[in-house]
């Protein structure tokens, strides 16, 4: 084992990517999931790269790493989870990776629901882990991130997924 573990960092809104590039700049390995989104102004339609989980980047760090992190400008702090420094497993990270991949992302949300665990069965996130909830009528999948409190929001048919 390499010592690194993937940090959950709060940013100032409107950083991520500002942070990404001085994390990629001092050789941290640096997650800031964002999904591309058509807005609507007033006088046009653009398409804007917008983060899935704002506030919110993850960085695979060492110790000293995660220290000189809190330097960078627009980082926060350590998201803390029963008073440690929040980490998310290595599988979770890949998880959200898929999901980005797959254009699969219908929302997220900062509370975690309460539902049936589900494990998808087919399909490219076949694997998968979470929980089943229904949003305006349409069944969904989770994926909860217990350590930052938050869910993240996939369509997936029911059909896909079995209770475990």
């Amino acid at each position: 084992m390499n010592g690194k573990k993937w940090f959950v960092l709060y940013i100032k809104h409107n950083y991520g990517k500002k942070i990404e590039q001085q994390c990629e700049k001092l050789g941290i390995e640096v997650f800031f999931p964002v999904i591309t989104a058509i807005r609507q102004w007033s006088d046009r339609k653009k398409k804007v790269k917008v983060p899935i989980l704002p506030g919110y980047i993850f960085i695979n760090a060492t110790e000293k790493e995660r220290l000189s992190s809190l330097s960078i400008s627009g980082v926060m702090k350590n998201v803390m989870f029963n008073k440690e420094f929040a980490t998310l497993r290595a599988g979770e990270i890949e998880n959200i990776k898929r999901i980005i991949e797959n254009n699969k992302f219908i929302d997220s949300y900062n509370s975690i629901s309460p539902g049936s665990k589900v494990k998808i069965m087919s399909g490219p996130l076949a694997g998968v882990e979470g929980v089943l909830v229904e949003i305006k009528g349409k069944k969904v999948f989770s994926l909860v991130l217990e350590t930052i409190n938050s869910s993240i929001l996939v369509d997936i048919p029911q059909e896909e997924t079995i209770l475990i």
